[in-house]
């Protein structure tokens, strides 16, 4: 049996003075608590969440804007001088006064903002047809909506009340333009969102109601979407042993129950794939990896009346096995255990198991990270793990040699500034899969965190020792003109593209093509030496919009032999510019507008 007496002796001793009336059910696997529901909220069963309960949660002030720079408790930090109310640039390790490194917040809604008591999952969604992207929420009373496409001027567009009552757990995804979401609350079940409602509202913010509700369970912990098949899996719900409950999700307007995985008792955690990994003989088959209290149990679910347990691998110093992601390359399962570093006084602790062989897969190890606040939610992005750290915040750390478990701290954004200890406030969770670099933290005490990593590679280890910077080279004559482009793109960088065709000989000589720019508000310059002659410049925006100014305010300047041809950036699906002659001088600067 999967049983830790230790710890359960020790949940039973710390549960909350609400409880009562405690009956032990056993399983093959795992041991549930059936408690009385206190007065707004069920209370959890799995042992983090009963420490959560400890915490005080008292709602947190923003400590940017106006009235956070009026207090004077960072002299440096100016409203005015910034993007946006809620905005600051990281800049000498603070953003207004939040500890930072490479991440800058964009914007911050709080949670009176909100118009909650207190916040927990976060998940994200971007409109395919026009990119437009909002960030999901979980709240104590519900889920919030809130378009993000201007992340310095988030826009809340409505709640969607909680299906029964208050809950501090809430868990949120999305398939086929449908937000699914479950709770704690007694009786929740499933609501299930159009999310292509958010398009057109009028008049925001909204309270919203459920297009449906599955039934099939009544609370459930956390829950999962295959984007790829349209299965939902809920878990640590009252059915299935707390184990997959399955959902298909194809008619989102009529789910139905596709299966149930029992056979490994409660998973707090789970992420399916269709497998593209180094195993050849799960390549194109539906497996998920499940953070199981004590283990990463994984599970062959192509077949849902057939499922096949792979492999269930427990680990030195588990504690409370939580959540994990796999690599882009589906070869290392990245995770986090809720209780070691409160359990054993150690430093914020991401494990990962080698799941090359899925039927064999191997510990290797753990990263130690800079603070000793408790992980709680991680995704991966590239070779990038964006964490949700509780009391630390968002802390983003670069995998450099994942086989020898050595990762580097890419930057950070502390969101608990008093404090990084482990305890149970602070970061939730986090979403950083949003095409425009955008990446989401919910705080629970704080609200919504609209941040962006700049990607700028950390300092040397001792700062004493610079490198000495290479010679720079001479610069290579030009022999005939120089055509200098600069663009400083929107918040959709992918969308822009331009072309330089010579009109002399009809040849393309310089072009930058739609997807080419990855980052938003970056200013991108394409120097180079053409023969002198006839040229036609074409700058175009896929989504027909421009650089400027309906999502960001971005720009483009053309020069040609130092003198500025045409500047601008609102100009819809496209804008064409001919300069230069195959025989004739070089082209007049076009003219200046006069200050206003």
């Amino acid at each position: 049996m999967k049983l830790h007496f230790s710890r359960d002796i020790f949940l039973l001793l710390s549960l909350p003075s609400f409880v009562y009336g405690a009956e032990l059910k056993s399983s093959e696997n795992h041991i549930r608590r059936v408690q009385k529901k206190p007065k707004e909220e069920e209370a959890n069963p799995h042992q983090g969440c009963q420490l959560f309960l400890k915490e005080k949660h008292d709602p947190q002030p923003a400590l940017v804007g106006a009235a956070y720079e009026l207090s004077g408790a960072n002299p440096d930090y100016h409203v005015q001088a910034q993007a946006g109310a809620s905005a600051s640039e990281c800049v000498n390790g603070q953003a207004g006064g939040y500890p930072c490194n490479n991440v800058d917040l964009l914007s911050l809604l709080t949670l009176p903002n909100l118009g909650s008591g207190a916040a927990n999952d976060i998940w994200g969604w971007t409109h395919a047809g026009s990119g437009r992207e909002f960030a999901i929420i979980g709240l104590r009373e519900g889920t919030g909506f809130i378009e993000i496409t201007d992340p310095y001027n988030p826009v809340l567009l409505g709640k969607l009340p909680t299906a029964t009552g208050n809950s501090s757990w809430r868990d949120i995804k999305t398939v086929n333009d449908y937000a699914v979401i479950v709770s704690e609350a007694s009786g929740h079940g499933m609501q299930i969102f159009d999310l292509n409602r958010l398009l057109s509202i009028g008049n925001p913010p909204q309270t919203f109601s459920a297009d449906t509700t599955y039934g099939g369970f009544g609370n459930a912990h956390n829950v999962f979407v295959n984007e790829d098949t349209s299965f939902v899996y809920a878990v640590g719900t009252s059915t299935c042993n707390g184990g997959l409950h399955i959902i298909d999700m194809s008619n989102p307007l009529n789910p139905t129950q596709a299966g149930c995985y029992s056979g490994d008792g409660y998973s707090h955690d789970v992420q399916c794939v269709i497998y593209n990994g180094p195993d050849s003989s799960y390549v194109g088959r539906e497996i998920c990896l499940g953070s199981n209290e004590d283990t990463i149990t994984i599970v062959d679910v192509t077949n849902k009346s057939n499922m096949i347990q792979l492999a269930r691998k427990s680990y030195a110093g588990d504690r409370y096995t939580h959540q994990g992601w796999l690599t882009e390359d589906h070869a290392y399962f990245i995770f986090n255990d809720e209780l070691d570093e409160q359990g054993f006084g150690v430093k914020t602790r991401t494990h990962i198991m080698d799941v090359r062989n899925l039927q064999n897969p191997i510990y290797l190890g753990y990263h130690d990270g800079r603070t000793n606040a408790i992980d709680h939610n991680l995704y991966v992005l590239g070779d990038l793990v964006y964490q949700a750290n509780y009391r630390a915040g968002l802390n983003v750390l670069k995998i450099v040699d994942i086989e020898n478990l050595e990762f580097e701290e890419a930057g950070y954004f502390d969101i608990y500034p008093s404090s990084n200890s482990a305890n149970f406030n602070g970061a939730w969770s986090n979403y950083p899969y949003f095409p425009s670099g955008t990446v989401v933290v919910s705080g629970v005490e704080q609200g919504l965190f609209v941040l962006k990593y700049d990607g700028t590679p950390p300092p040397p280890t001792d700062p004493t020792l610079a490198p000495t910077p290479a010679p720079t080279p001479a610069p290579t004559p030009c022999n005939g003109k120089t055509v200098k482009v600069s663009v400083l793109t929107d918040n959709y960088p992918l969308e822009t593209s331009w072309v330089l065709t010579n009109d002399c000989n009809g040849e393309e000589q310089l072009s930058v093509g739609a997807g080419d720019y990855t980052s938003g508000s970056t200013l991108y310059t394409t120097e180079e030496c053409v023969p002198a002659g006839e040229y036609t410049f074409v700058i175009s925006d896929t989504y027909g919009d421009g650089l400027c100014c309906a999502y960001g305010t971005g720009s483009y300047t053309l020069e040609y032999d130092g003198t500025t041809i045409e500047e601008g950036g609102e100009f819809g699906q496209s804008e064409s510019t001919t300069f230069g002659s195959c025989n004739g001088p070089s082209p007049t600067a076009a003219p200046t507008a006069a200050p206003t």
